[in-house]
């Protein structure tokens, strides 16, 4: 529904809603959305239109390296040593 660097406005989300438990399903995830810093929204006066827009990407953290891959073993000096099975 929200495209990359559009904005949406809160009455456009709200205009197909057919019950009140849609609208406070709705109103409730946006505002999870909002706590997971997923979505920006912005009301620029009082009592004008309230904007909803993607949170920009927050920019990689420096000296942190990227987390391996799901599967892959750690290669860290802090990783345990695995033990040797005998047979």
């Amino acid at each position: 529904m929200l495209a990359e660097n559009s904005t949406l406005k809160f009455s456009e989300v709200f205009a197909a809603a057919t019950s009140r438990s849609e609208v406070v399903a709705t109103f409730l995830a946006l505002l999870e959305l909002v706590r997971l810093r997923q979505l920006v929204i912005v009301q620029r006066e009082p009592f004008g239109e309230i904007e909803i827009t993607r949170a920009p990407s927050p920019p990689p953290r420096q000296g942190h390296a990227t987390p391996p891959a799901p599967g892959a073993e750690e290669s860290s000096p802090r990783a345990p040593a695995r033990a040797a099975q005998l047979t």
